[in-house]
């Protein structure tokens, strides 16, 4: 079934709808649990804390990667 609803509709029931909080919460731990996926989503949020000038949150992420990223990233030139 699908239904297109306005966004600020979607918003309140996904807040409130149980079901959708726990296949929310599922995906992501599926997603974070391969070390790799996790490190490429911690890489996307490390350049989107540095675009918005969020250094705190780029440095917090930037711990959380593996050592093995982190050298990758290091051992890139810088474009």
């Amino acid at each position: 079934m699908y239904a297109q609803v306005p966004y600020e509709k979607f918003e309140e029931w996904a807040k409130t709808d149980h079901l959708w909080r726990q296949a929310q919460s599922a995906m992501f731990d599926s997603l974070l649990s391969d070390p790799r996926t996790r490190d490429t989503v911690i890489k996307i949020n490390i350049q989107a804390a540095l675009e918005k000038g969020d250094e705190n949150t780029a440095i917090r992420l930037w711990n959380a990667l593996s050592e093995s990223a982190k050298a990758e990233l290091m051992a890139k030139p810088e474009v």
